[in-house]
This record gives structure tokens, C-alpha cells and sequence, in this order.
């Protein structure tokens, strides 16, 4: 009897919710950048859509750098991922990965350009 009461009693009725909503992911390119109100615009195969970021959203490029929200401006036109929380009136960004390569142009180890050096066209014999 002493278990129903607290069930019943503990219970208010309503499902319970996470506050910050379930995660969504979504594909698109960076079409704008609002920096007054921490916010971004994507654009999909999910249509246009606007993710807040918060302090807890984390900004990565490819994978490999961690930058800073108010860089991510020099970033539209970019394909991104972002996992985010809909909470109904809102998406609050979680994480957004921008796919870009790194910037470091890497050679083979032995790598040889066999091009032929400007300016050299053959023999020049008659």
C-alpha cells in the first residue's frame, strides 16, 4: 500500500522530458551567420533551417581544430554536420563540424615532380 501511495504520489502525470529536447542531426551548407544573436542558417536536404549556439556548442573543423563561434563567419558557403537538441521553439547547436580538408599541403615522402621546367621546349636543333 505504502509503494502504490509513493508511485502515485510521485508521479505528476506528464511524461517526463529532457529540458534540452532529443538530438537531431542535419546536413546542409552554412548560409548565414548572425553574431548578435548566436545564431546560424543552414541549408539542406531538410530545408533552411537556425541553430542557436550556446556555450556548451562545440565548433570543429573536420574533426581535427576546435575555432571559436565568432569565427565560423569566415566558414559560409561550407558543407557542415550539426547535432543538435529541438526543443520545439528552438534548435540549440550541440556540436557542428564543417568539412574542410586541413590547410597543410603534405608531399609524399620520395615524391618527385617530373614536369618538364618552364621555358623547356626540346633540342633546338635545325
Amino acid at each position: 500500500m505504502v509503494i502504490l501511495a509513493t508511485a502515485w504520489l510521485g508521479s505528476s502525470g506528464a511524461p517526463v522530458t529532457p529540458a534540452t529536447g532529443p538530438t537531431v542531426k542535419t546536413e546542409g551548407i552554412i548560409i548565414s551567420v548572425d553574431p548578435d544573436a548566436s545564431s546560424f542558417t543552414v541549408s539542406g536536404p531538410q530545408g533552411t533551417q537556425e541553430f542557436d549556439v550556446t556555450s556548451d556548442t562545440v565548433i570543429d573543423l573536420g574533426g581535427t581544430e576546435h575555432i571559436a563561434f565568432d569565427a565560423l563567419p569566415r566558414f559560409v558557403g561550407v558543407d557542415s554536420i550539426i547535432l543538435s537538441a529541438d526543443t520545439g521553439a528552438q534548435q540549440n547547436a550541440r556540436s557542428v563540424t564543417l568539412l574542410v580538408m586541413p590547410a597543410r599541403a603534405t608531399t609524399q615522402p620520395g615524391a618527385r615532380d617530373h614536369a618538364k621546367p618552364v621555358g623547356a621546349i626540346g633540342g633546338g636543333h635545325k
